[in-house]
C-alpha cells in the first residue's frame, strides 16, 4: 500500500514512518430524516369525578288508608232447620292423618305377590280403608284403591298358578 492511497472507509492517508494511531475512528452519524407529519392531538380528559352518595328515599309520612273489613258472610240456608245434636258445618277431622287400614291394605297387596294369604287379607284391610277416606275426612283413598286392585291381581295370580302346580302334581 502506498501512502498516497486513502486508506479504507474514508481513512486519511498516512505516512508509513509517522506513529499509529490505536484509537478507533467513529463512523459518521446518519443524515437526519425529514419530519414526519404530526399525528392528530387527541385530546386530554379529566379523570371522571367520584359519584356522590345516593340520597336518602323520601317517604311518605303518611300511611295510606286502607278500607275497613269486609262484614263476614252471611250463610247459605240461615233459615234451614237443624236437626238437635247435629251442627250445619261438616266434621273436619285432621286432613294429615292418614288411614292406617288403607296404608296397612296397600303394603299388603304388595307382600301378596310373594305370600298367598297376605293377598286375602289386603283386599279386606284395603276395602275397609276406601270406607275410611270416603268424604275426605282421612287422607289414602289412592292406596285403598290400589291396595284393593293389587290385592284382587296378586290373588287372582296365585289361584291360577295354584291351579297349574296342583295339575303337574307339584306342591308349594
Amino acid at each position: 500500500m502506498s501512502s498516497t492511497n486513502p486508506g479504507q472507509y474514508g481513512e486519511t492517508p498516512q505516512d508509513p514512518a509517522a506513529p499509529q494511531h490505536t484509537a478507533p475512528l467513529v463512523p459518521p452519524a446518519p443524515p437526519a430524516r425529514p419530519a414526519a407529519p404530526s399525528a392528530p392531538s387527541v385530546p386530554q380528559y379529566a379523570a371522571p369525578a367520584a359519584p356522590a352518595a345516593p340520597a336518602a328515599p323520601q317517604y311518605a309520612t303518611q300511611q295510606p288508608q286502607y278500607a275497613p273489613p269486609a262484614p263476614p258472610l252471611p250463610q247459605q240456608h240461615p233459615s234451614a232447620p237443624v236437626a238437635p245434636g247435629f251442627s250445619q258445618q261438616m266434621p273436619q277431622a285432621d286432613p294429615a292423618r292418614w288411614s292406617g287400614m288403607a296404608v296397612t291394605g296397600f303394603i299388603l297387596s304388595i307382600a301378596g305377590f310373594i305370600l298367598p294369604l297376605a293377598s286375602l287379607i289386603s283386599i279386606v284391610f284395603s276395602s275397609i280403608g276406601l270406607s275410611a277416606t270416603r268424604g275426605n275426612i282421612r287422607r289414602g283413598r289412592a292406596l285403598a284403591v290400589w291396595g284393593l286392585t293389587l290385592g284382587i291381581i296378586s290373588c287372582t295370580l296365585g289361584a291360577i298358578f295354584g291351579v297349574i302346580g296342583a295339575m303337574q302334581g307339584n306342591s308349594f
